[in-house]
């Protein structure tokens, strides 16, 4: 659940109007897509070390990225950021289990 809420709580943070949540891949995967600026693909090994952050105007610490992407490397899982149809992030969390944890570009 902290992975879940973490993924949740920031594709609201940094979405202009619209978040989606969906499931894809035969019922394996959960998305969570915001409609915000996205994560430059550039920056994303970056961002998930704690406190850093793509923008510094919006509040927050830089741990929540940071600490979902922790949880899921425990599990023997990996946390990857793409490009939601919606035009910001897209991540994606397997419902079944931790075995791995990826994101899609859709």
């Amino acid at each position: 659940m902290e992975v879940m809420g973490n993924l949740l709580e920031n594709a609201f943070k940094y979405a202009n109007s619209k978040v989606r949540v969906s499931i894809a891949g035969n019922g394996e995967l959960l998305l969570i897509e915001d409609d915000g600026p996205g994560i430059p693909a550039s920056r994303w090994n970056e961002l998930l070390q704690r406190g850093k952050r793509a923008d510094e105007t919006v509040a927050g610490q830089g741990i929540g990225l940071s600490v979902a992407h922790e949880i899921i490397t425990l599990y023997g899982g990996t946390l990857e950021a793409g490009r939601s149809t919606l035009g910001g992030a897209v991540v994606a969390y397997p419902v079944s289990g931790m075995g791995s944890l990826v994101a899609c570009q859709i």
